[in-house]
């Protein structure tokens, strides 16, 4: 860098020391006046310097755009980064069949949210399943489930989590709920969704639900999720395509 910046000065300097020179001998030769002389000198070194200070400002600017296009650079890949966290992250956290939470996630979430207000937790199965796939075949049965995910969103509100546990079973928590009568509604709306799927063979899709009420079940995951399973074991019990309340 140090050497470049010479390099420019004896390009603008150079010429106008040669000139200077040159314009002296011409005074003592010729007899041009000195004032003259004095004058062209002073002319030639403000353009000099105007010459100079151009270049440096034409060379900050080609480094501030350097520097520019380097930041934007960074910007773009910290983007690309966090885009592909955020891709990352919701893959993790979401079921592959019907975009709803899975497992792990649900789990996270219950833990977290069961420890503070009134709170349903629903353990949904539905029945029968396996006789679905075993006589229509797996992939039948992938559409009857994402059906089934599809309508179960259309009674939970934007806060209330829904997750695809695994097979064809299902849980929800809607949160701030303490309405007794509202959460048996809840559960009849989702008994009604599951006749509504209309099967092959006139076949009909039922569920059995099992539903545990924080905080009377307690605050604590694990034991709100077996109440929740000891609920829905007694649906079955009880003929299925129904809820209990634990």
């Amino acid at each position: 860098m140090e050497k470049k910046e010479s390099d420019k000065m004896k390009k603008i300097f150079l010429p106008l020391i040669l000139l200077i020179v040159f314009g002296y001998i011409l005074v003592i030769v010729i007899g041009i006046s000195v004032e003259l002389f004095l004058a062209s000198v002073a002319i030639l070194i403000a353009s000099a310097a105007i010459l100079y200070q151009n270049s440096i400002i034409k060379r900050k600017n080609s480094e501030l755009d350097e520097k520019d296009n380097q930041l934007i650079n960074i910007i773009q890949s910290l983007e690309e980064m966090a885009s592909s966290r955020d891709t990352y992250k919701s893959l993790a956290e979401l079921d592959n069949l019907t975009g709803l939470l899975n497992k792990k996630a649900m789990e996270t979430i219950c833990t977290i949210t069961v420890k503070h207000g009134h709170h349903a937790f629903f353990m949904i199965d539905l029945d029968h399943f396996k006789q679905i796939n075993d006589t229509f075949g797996h992939q039948y049965g992938d559409e009857v489930i994402c059906e089934f995910a599809k309508k179960l969103r259309t009674i939970c509100r934007s806060n209330d989590c829904i997750s695809r546990f695994g097979g064809d079973e299902f849980t929800i928590l809607f949160k701030n709920i303490k309405d007794k009568r509202m959460i048996e509604k809840k559960a009849q709306m989702i008994n009604e969704i599951a006749r509504q799927i209309k099967l092959k063979n006139n076949m009909e899709l039922t569920a059995s639900i099992g539903i545990a009420i924080v905080p009377e079940t307690g605050r604590d995951y694990n034991i709100v999720f077996d109440s929740a399973d000891l609920a829905l074991y007694k649906t079955k019990n009880q003929g299925k395509n129904g809820y209990t309340i634990f």
